[in-house]
């Protein structure tokens, strides 16, 4: 294999002239751009890419070491998902078992999840809009928290537990109803949850996950409500469905 807009076929080669050197560094003044494996190169060698002494090289080479690191990150977190077991319940939220995470949300078993709802002291929601890595409802707008309770875990402690690691605090919640709701994607998954729904007030800024959180917003829940009728498609199913009985829970506060 070579590199062909060089012509040259080694990393041996590109050191031993000037002439070629700047035309290497023509063509690699561009973001990303690789080189290519020798077949048979020498494996002790050959993997060092920034030994041609460029900063646009060894930026290279750094990109593509971090690409690597997110690529093995994003597989061990796949694993680990498909291994995380979800409680099974019934339309009572009676326990009737366990199953793998990817699983259930394969056939569409019925599993207790919970969503947070955080207000600051003006009303306003805090917002979060999901990675763009999520293996469904990606990067769309949602409310603050929501996840799956462990085996052997209460939905409440869980909830504390997924705040920490979703936005980086936690703060008082209470649970103020649950509802069941089934929401098939176009990637074949497919959400039944028994959600239950936790309502709290804090005034603290998050510091997000960011393999789980993309961005976040503190938001009016009246301009939550127009803008979910002018773009209902940026934001998640379970959110949609469960807006209206927290914007009433909230407003029975008031």
């Amino acid at each position: 294999m070579r590199c062909p807009e060089v012509g040259v076929s080694a990393v041996g080669d590109i050191l031993t002239t000037d002439a070629k050197l700047k035309k290497l560094d023509g063509l690699i003044n561009k973001p990303y751009k690789f080189f290519e494996p020798v077949k048979g190169a020498d494996s002790e060698r050959f993997p060092k890419i920034d030994c041609v002494k460029t900063s646009v090289q060894r930026q290279n080479a750094n990109y593509f070491g971090k690409y690597i690191e997110k690529c093995i990150r994003d597989i061990s977190k796949k694993v680990t998902y498909m291994q995380d077991k979800v409680i099974l319940v019934d339309e009572n939220d009676n326990e009737i078992g366990v199953e793998e995470n990817m699983k259930a949300h394969e056939l569409g078993k019925l599993h207790r999840a919970f969503s947070i709802f955080i207000f600051n002291t003006e009303g306003n929601l805090l917002l979060q809009r999901r990675a763009l890595s999520k293996y469904h409802s990606a990067g769309l707008w949602t409310n603050t928290c929501c996840s799956h309770p462990k085996p052997g875990e209460t939905t409440e402690s869980a909830a504390h537990r997924r705040i920490v690691e979703e936005m980086g605090f936690d703060c008082d919640f209470d649970e103020v109803f649950s509802f069941i709701y089934k929401a098939p994607f176009d990637n074949g998954f497919v959400e039944h949850e028994f959600d239950h729904v936790f309502i709290g007030e804090c005034e603290v800024d998050p510091s997000p996950n960011p393999e789980e959180v993309h961005e976040w917003k503190w938001v009016d829940m009246n301009w939550i409500k127009d803008d979910m009728k002018k773009n209902p498609q940026e934001y998640t199913e379970w959110f949609k469905m469960c807006f209206d009985n927290v914007l009433d829970q909230i407003k029975g506060k008031n």
